[in-house]
């Protein structure tokens, strides 16, 4: 299962870069656990896809051009964690 959701994780990376925002954001569950780094001005730990969501427009907000890298990206069992710049 964790393969899928670390392919879930590229393809998304992928269509967030071609700037479709909105499809990015379609593949992320409503059961999501998502983690900011901490100390990220605005970060913090979101635990639905709206939540997810509102973070990253206010994230993205902030910026005229923003892009995010994969580092690693790992598959971690039932979960894919990814590290990003």
């Amino acid at each position: 299962m964790s393969q899928e959701n670390v392919e879930v994780v590229r393809g998304m990376f992928a269509v967030f870069h071609r700037g479709d925002f909105e499809a990015s954001l379609a593949a992320i569950d409503d059961a999501v656990s998502w983690q900011d780094v901490p100390g990220m001005p605005g970060g913090g730990l979101y635990h639905s896809a709206d939540e997810v969501a509102r973070s990253f427009g206010r994230w993205l907000g902030a910026w005229e051009d923003f892009r995010g890298e994969i580092q690693e990206l790992i598959d971690a069992g039932d979960e894919a964690v990814s590290r990003s710049t």
